[in-house]
């Protein structure tokens, strides 16, 4: 649910001429998703701007190198979260993943972030960018809201770039993965389907294995054994090359989200359930936002059986299979060409008094 109304008001800018020091905190609730959130964002900060000093202090350190087995130490220093606790060398800006708290006796930078969930709900317009009153005692602190807005927008990091290398040799790429996660040879010869959700109907997984050659990640949300099923874990780099070769993707929360949407590939989304059902109310911001984005006439064939996946956790395959292709190309094209999350957000903390060379794009 939203959090009640803080007092808020907006910052004046103020003046500087040094690169940003940034430490990033997260506090690890849903395993690899709040990790692969904020590392994520960590990298694209880093790679947008690579003269900035970063650390990222994490309470899972093993689930980053998980995700991430070949991390740079040098270029983004990855501590235990209570090692920033009387660290010497004070920040400009701490950015707390999703609200969580700064460990004890850690030196308060003069601007701090509350980098908060991805979400399309309307009410998040009032929030983002505003100050918090009194909750930062060294300075300022600020909402940041990742959105499918231009003010917030989505993590971009090298996926675009990579999304063009992949779309020139798809069939390598199966390759290559195939090698990567040891695939059967079979499954070169069918249409793949990326699997990663919370839950599924059985009848309705029989179907699909049916049509697809389905590479399911993570968590097992089924028994079923089918010689056109394999789970793996893998790292976020072939995660991403997965979505962007896949033919299909049934994907949960946040990140595999905004990869999926950026992709441009057919998918439905799973979000997270919550309590009084309140996922639900994130479904409909999400297809109701897409449709005041821009105008496709599959738009609500897709948001029905999107709000159907989330009740029933199947829908009406032939249906799925009818929605066009372009509505989801163009999804990702409208979104592609908006201002990514790491450029909005050095833009906000430039223009808050720590100024770097402003970004492009």
């Amino acid at each position: 649910m939203p959090p009640p109304k803080p007092t808020l008001a907006r910052s004046a800018s103020s003046t500087g001429s040094r690169s940003v020091n940034i430490d990033l905190f997260c506090q690890v609730i849903d395993y690899f998703g709040d990790v692969a959130v904020t590392y994520r964002l960590a990298r694209a900060l880093k790679q947008r701007k690579p003269s900035l000093t970063l650390r990222f202090y994490c309470t899972h350190p093993d689930l980053v190198l998980a995700l991430h087995p070949t991390h740079d130490q040098q270029s983004i220093a990855l501590l235990p979260y209570t090692s920033a606790s009387g660290q010497a060398m004070p920040a400009d800006v701490a950015i707390e993943a999703f609200a969580c708290t700064l460990p004890q006796d850690y030196p308060l930078p003069p601007i701090i972030i509350n980098l908060e969930y991805l979400t399309a709900e309307s009410w998040i317009n009032d929030y983002h960018g505003l100050e918090s009153f009194g909750m930062n005692p060294a300075g300022k602190k600020f909402f940041f809201f990742p959105s499918f807005t231009a003010q917030g927008s989505l993590t971009h990091g090298d996926f675009i770039e990579e999304k063009e290398i992949v779309q020139r040799h798809p069939s390598l790429t199966k390759k290559e993965l195939s090698v990567e996660l040891d695939l059967p040879k079979s499954y070169l010869s069918r249409p793949w389907l990326l699997l990663y959700l919370y839950e599924i109907n059985e009848t309705f997984l029989h179907q699909l294995l049916d049509h697809f050659a389905i590479i399911q990640i993570g968590a097992s949300p089924t028994t079923i054994e089918d010689a056109w099923l394999v789970k793996r874990r893998c790292s976020q780099a072939i995660f991403d090359r997965l979505l962007l070769v896949a033919d299909a993707l049934f994907i949960r929360g946040e990140d595999s989200l905004s990869r999926a949407v950026l992709a441009g590939k057919p998918f439905l989304w799973q979000a997270y359930r919550q309590e009084e059902e309140y996922h639900h109310v994130k479904v409909h911001a999400l297809n109701d936002h897409l449709a005041d984005l821009y105008a496709h006439p599959d738009h609500q064939h897709w948001a029905t059986l999107q709000a159907k996946f989330n009740r029933e956790n199947c829908v009406d395959l032939a249906e799925f299979f009818a929605i066009s292709t372009t509505f989801f190309t163009q999804m990702s094209n409208a979104f592609c060409q908006m201002p990514s999350l790491e450029v909005n957000l050095l833009q906000f903390i430039h223009t808050k008094g720590h100024h770097t060379q402003a970004p492009s794009r």
